[in-house]
């Protein structure tokens, strides 16, 4: 049961979904990057003396920004060739639970892809994270009075949920203004047997129109419950 203050509350929310079946709705859990900090820059260069021995190397890690050119290799590393405007960067990942905004509605002809990198043409899904809210001695969390201003759906950019699967935090909050694409192969997403339900999906697309004009459609779900809630509408 959801709390009669969310807006989980109004709609039937989530329902189970054959898990070789992705479509707008479905909740993955996918490999999702950090988005913070200094990127950092991995220069990998092959050990001297070793001429065709490409498996010792040796890595260093330089401060990365969009002005800093990439440095031409001076032993090229197999696994990790050289391109011109090209750097590999060192980030961390982490599988968290993601809801599928798109995916792909035309595929390109694959006459049309001949002679093309893969990367030109992978077939991708849009998908926005969710973020374990709950503070304990192993994650940071979200302080509990910022739970309750989003459950109450003060921000455009965040939705409060409880994600149907075991394990899942108390409390999650999806956020829209890290839209990202996640490649369509099962290395980088997993299906959790989930999905929104037309309704709730009705719900999320009213947030990502408030989030993408700012502006709170008059008679919207979202607009009345913040008004029930006391909020300005």
């Amino acid at each position: 049961m959801y709390p009669s203050d969310s807006i989980q509350s109004i709609v039937d929310w989530w329902e189970p979904q054959d898990t070789k079946q992705i479509t707008r709705g479905t909740l993955l859990k996918a490999l999702v990057p950090y988005h913070s900090g200094s990127p950092a820059r991995l220069e990998a260069e092959r050990l001297p003396n070793t001429p065709g021995d490409h498996d010792r190397v040796k890595f260093t890690l330089k401060p990365f920004t969009v002005s800093t050119p990439p440095p031409a290799q001076k032993l090229p590393v197999a696994a990790l060739p050289h391109h011109e405007d090209v750097s590999w960067r060192l980030g961390a990942v982490k599988p968290r639970p993601v809801i599928v905004i798109a995916e792909t509605q035309m595929k390109v002809d694959v006459s049309l892809r001949k002679g093309a990198p893969s990367y030109q043409h992978e077939d991708c899904f849009l998908v926005a994270p969710f973020f374990g809210a709950d503070q304990n001695g192993q994650r940071a969390g979200f302080r509990p009075e910022l739970v309750d201003k989003i459950r109450h759906c003060t921000y455009p950019h965040l939705l409060w949920d409880h994600l149907p699967y075991k394990g899942a935090t108390q409390n999650s909050i999806l956020r829209l203004d890290q839209l990202q694409p996640i490649v369509d192969h099962h290395h980088y997403r997993v299906h959790t047997g989930a999905c929104l339900t037309e309704d709730a999906m009705d719900i999320v697309d009213e947030f990502l129109r408030w989030h993408l004009t700012g502006i709170l459609e008059p008679g919207s779900i979202i607009h009345d419950l913040r008004k029930e809630l006391g909020l300005s509408a």
